[in-house]
């Protein structure tokens, strides 16, 4: 039950959701977010970004609390710089897949994001060029062969007709313990089977001792579903994806038009 702010847990989605890759962080989300942290809120990110890309963000929000990254498969946080806790891909299957992918779709960019916190590049393309560089992330490039041990996830990154035809290739082959999500339109992702951001959520409030029904959770894009079923109040920013708006139990505005702050603010007048 839910009485004063302080009882609140408000998760947001990065991209579409709180910033945008062309215009950034909307202004209002920033201050916002400050005021509602202030008057004992309690707010944090689930992302599929790496810990690397993460960061600052983090920083520019103040955020203290563990993130959900890499899509549920880590809880890290970023006060003491660890893993709270991770979950790797069965190795066998996702190199399998990648092979079949690159075979058919030799054009596809692929990343390979590692539990030593690298990002590998194995094929890159003008996509993966947006990816790095807009995100800053520093990366290694390397062959499928060379990539070492342990990967958190598998980035696909391509046109979105490109996309969807990898999506009605892969409805034809099973791979055992790994799962196919659509993160973006240019953007499609290998994960471990039964890791999402709904995961991620169960497990970030499990650390944090907070009531899961107690929870917030926004975002715009499929790769949020989860995140959204499972959280106390489910919430969609206007520009999310029809299906996901469907789900929701309450609808703001648009990410650039400041969504994220207009949840944030609608708790402030209610519970102080």
């Amino acid at each position: 039950m839910i009485t004063k702010l302080e009882d609140i847990l408000v998760v947001s989605d990065l991209d579409g959701t709180l910033l945008t890759d062309v215009k950034g962080i909307p202004s209002c989300n920033i201050e916002t977010i400050k005021l509602f942290t202030s008057l004992g809120g309690k707010f944090t990110i689930a992302t599929g970004r790496n810990v690397e890309s993460a960061r600052n963000v983090v920083a520019k929000l103040s955020v203290t609390l563990p993130v959900v990254a890499y899509n549920g498969g880590v809880i890290y946080d970023y006060v003491q710089n660890k893993s709270l806790c991770y979950c790797t891909l069965n190795q066998n299957s996702a190199k399998l897949a990648v092979q079949d992918i690159m075979e058919k779709f030799p054009t596809v960019g692929v990343e390979i994001m590692a539990d030593d916190f690298n990002t590998y590049l194995i094929n890159a393309n003008q996509q993966t060029h947006n990816h790095l560089s807009r995100e800053k992330i520093n990366y290694i490039t390397t062959s499928l062969s060379d990539t070492p041990d342990g990967w958190f996830k598998v980035l696909f990154a391509s046109s979105n007709e490109t996309q969807l035809k990898m999506q009605e290739f892969l409805n034809d082959r099973k791979y055992k313990d790994i799962s196919f999500i659509a993160t973006s339109k240019t953007y499609f992702e290998i994960m471990p089977s039964g890791v999402n951001k709904g995961v991620g959520l169960k497990k970030l409030c499990a650390l944090l001792n907070h009531p899961i029904e107690n929870t917030y959770a926004i975002g715009d894009y499929d790769n949020d579903m989860e995140m959204l079923r499972v959280a106390g109040t489910a919430v969609a920013v206007n520009n999310a994806l029809p299906a996901l708006k469907e789900s929701a139990d309450i609808i703001v505005g648009n990410c650039l038009d400041g969504g994220l702050s207009e949840l944030l603010y609608s708790l402030v007048k209610k519970y102080t």
